[in-house]
């Protein structure tokens, strides 16, 4: 699916996109979702708790991430 949106990535950038992104999700989720003992612990350190919207975040990642893919595609062609 991913390579009729990006048809230049071969199987290796493609298993690298997901790789990333789920390394990504892996370590938000949490924060987007903190047990009452995490936000005592973030509150006795000082650390202010924000909240934010999971998808909007996620996207950014997701469009960051295909920039960045993108562009190491380039730079391997131009090498």
């Amino acid at each position: 699916m991913l390579q009729i949106v990006f048809p230049a990535w071969d199987d290796r950038t493609i298993e690298k996109f997901f790789q990333l992104q789920s390394y990504y999700v892996i370590g938000l989720f949490p924060y987007t979702s903190p047990a009452p003992i995490q936000k005592q612990a973030m509150a006795q350190a000082g650390i202010p708790y924000e909240s934010f919207d999971f998808v909007d975040d996620v996207s950014e990642f997701v469009a960051y991430t295909a920039e960045y893919l993108n562009t190491r595609l380039n730079d391997d062609v131009n090498d």
